[in-house]
C-alpha cells in the first residue's frame, strides 16, 4: 500500500473497517433490544458483562494495534514479506493470552463482581454471561489479529465480512435462544452469552476462508510462521505501551458505570442502554482513527513524515462532517432512538438530557480520535500512553466529585466524556504541531 493523502483513499481504507465496527456493535445491541424485552436486570448485566469483556478485548486491541503498525511501516518501506512474521507471531501470542482470559472467566469472576457491584442480582447475571461466553474468546483474539493484518496492509473488506457474518449469527441465534424458539424454553441473558460467542467464532471463519484464497501470500510471507524472539521483542516493544493505554482507558469506563451503579439502579439502567446508543456513533471516529493510524505508519515508511499532518487534519475534518450528520436523530429524536432499546416510557424521558451531554462528547471523539491515533501510528506509543494517563487521570477524578456531589444528575456526571475527549484530542495536537515524532524508528 503506498499511501496517498487523499479524501478517496482515506474513505477506501476507512469505510470497510467502520462497517465491520458497525456490524460489531451490532451485536450489543441485539443484546440490549432483547433482553429489554425480558427484564431490567438480566438487560444490564449483559451490558455490564460486555463491557467488562471489552476491558480483554482492547488489551488484546493493543497488542495486535502494535503488529498494525510495524506491518504498515514494513509495507511502506517495500518489505512485504516482513509482514507474515509479524502476524504469526502476534497471533501465537494472542492465543496464550485468549487461554489466561478463558481460565480467568471459569475461576475468578463471581468473587471480582460480588466485590464490586452493589446488586446481588446484577452480580450473579453478570458472572454467569462471562462464563458462558467465554469460549468465544478464542474467536476474539485471533479476529483481532486478522484485523491488523488487513488493516496493516491497507486492505480492509474481510474486516467488513467477517464482522456482518458475525453480526447475522448473533442476530439470529440471539433471538432463537433469548427468546426460546430452540426447543429448550427462553434461556434470557444466557442465550445471549452463547450468541455472542458462537458469532465471534464464526467471524474466524470468514477469516480464514478469506486468506485462503488471496493471491498474495507468499509475497506478504505469510508462509513464514516460526516463532520468532526478535519478531515479538519488535512488536512488544510498540504494543506494550498501546495495552496499557487500552486497558486504562477500558478500566477507566469500567469504573464510570461501576460509580453509576452505585448511584441506583435507575442511574445504571439508562447509562448501559446510552452507553449502546453512545457506541454506535463512536464507529465511524474510530474506523477513521484506525485508518489514519495506519497510513500515517505506511507515510513515514516512505520517508513522507512531512505530509502526516496534512494527512491527520484532511481525516479530522471528514470525521467531523459526518459525525454532524448521523448526530442528527440524536439531537432531533433522542426519545425515539432510546426506545430502540428499551420499552420503559419513564426511563426514555429521564435519558434525553444524558443523550444531548453525548452528543458534545461524540463530536469531540470524532476529531480527537484520529488525532490521537496518528500520535500511535508514529511509533511514539509511549507519548501516547502519558496522554492516556492524564486525560484517564481528569476523567476518574470529575466523575468521582459528580456522583458525590449530584448523585441524582445522571448528565452532569456523563460531563466526565466531554471534558476527556476534549483534552486528550488537545494535547495530542499540540503534540504532533511538535514534530518531535519524526526521528522515531520502529
Amino acid at each position: 500500500m503506498q499511501t496517498k493523502i487523499t479524501y478517496k483513499e482515506i474513505f477506501a481504507l476507512a469505510l470497510p473497517i467502520y462497517g465491520g465496527l458497525l456490524a460489531g456493535t451490532v451485536v450489543g445491541m441485539i443484546d440490549t433490544a432483547f433482553l429489554g424485552r425480558v427484564s431490567l436486570a438480566q438487560q444490564s448485566a449483559a451490558g455490564y458483562g460486555a463491557l467488562f469483556y471489552l476491558v480483554f478485548f482492547v488489551a488484546g486491541m493493543g497488542f495486535t494495534l502494535g503488529t498494525q503498525i510495524l506491518i504498515a511501516r514494513r509495507i511502506g518501506e517495500g518489505n512485504s514479506a516482513g509482514a507474515g512474521p509479524i502476524f504469526w507471531n502476534g497471533l501465537l501470542c494472542m492465543l496464550g493470552y485468549a487461554t489466561l482470559v478463558y481460565i480467568f472467566f471459569n475461576t475468578s469472576v463471581d468473587s471480582f463482581f460480588h466485590g464490586v457491584t452493589r446488586s446481588e442480582e446484577i452480580s450473579a447475571l453478570t458472572a454467569d454471561y462471562l462464563r458462558i461466553r467465554s469460549f468465544g474468546v478464542y474467536g476474539t483474539m485471533i479476529n483481532l489479529s486478522f484485523t491488523a493484518y488487513y488493516v496493516g496492509k491497507g486492505r480492509s473488506l474481510a474486516i467488513s465480512l467477517s464482522a456482518i457474518a458475525s453480526a447475522l449469527v448473533n442476530v439470529i441465534a440471539g433471538y432463537a435462544m433469548i427468546f426460546g424458539y430452540l426447543g429448550s424454553g427462553p434461556m434470557g441473558i444466557k442465550g445471549a452469552a452463547i450468541a455472542n460467542a458462537v458469532s465471534d467464532l464464526s467471524g474466524t471463519a470468514v477469516f480464514i476462508l478469506f486468506t485462503l484464497f488471496q493471491k498474495d501470500l507468499r509475497i506478504m510471507g505469510m508462509f513464514s510462521f516460526f516463532p520468532s524472539l526478535q519478531r515479538l521483542r519488535e512488536i512488544l516493544n510498540i504494543a506494550v505501551p498501546l495495552i496499557l493505554q487500552n486497558m486504562i482507558s477500558i478500566l477507566a469506563w469500567f469504573l464510570f458505570f461501576t460509580i453509576i451503579e452505585n448511584t441506583g439502579k435507575e442511574n445504571f439502567g439508562i447509562s448501559i442502554i446510552v452507553r449502546s446508543v453512545y457506541s454506535i456513533f463512536m464507529m465511524a471516529p474510530m474506523a477513521l482513527g484506525s485508518a489514519t493510524n495506519s497510513m500515517v505508519s505506511n507515510l513515514i515508511g516512505q520517508q513522507r513524515q512531512n505530509e502526516v499532518l496534512a494527512l491527520v487534519r484532511k481525516t479530522g475534518k471528514f470525521s467531523l462532517m459526518f459525525m454532524l450528520i448521523t448526530l442528527v436523530p440524536l439531537i432531533l429524536v433522542p426519545r425515539t432512538v432510546f426506545l430502540l432499546f428499551s420499552t420503559d416510557s419513564f426511563l426514555a424521558e429521564k435519558a434525553v438530557p444524558v443523550m444531548y451531554t453525548t452528543v458534545a462528547a461524540l463530536a469531540a471523539f470524532s476529531v480527537s480520535n484520529v488525532i490521537f491515533q496518528s500520535v500511535s501510528g508514529t511509533g511514539q506509543t509511549r507519548t501516547a500512553l502519558l496522554i492516556e494517563t492524564g486525560s484517564i487521570a481528569l476523567y476518574i477524578l470529575y466523575t468521582f466529585l459528580a456522583s458525590q456531589w449530584f448523585p441524582d444528575r445522571l448528565p452532569v456526571i456523563w460531563v466526565a466524556e466531554v471534558l476527556y475527549m476534549v483534552f486528550f484530542g488537545t494535547i495530542a495536537y499540540r503534540y504532533m504541531r511538535s514534530g518531535n515524532w519524526k526521528k522515531k524508528k520502529i
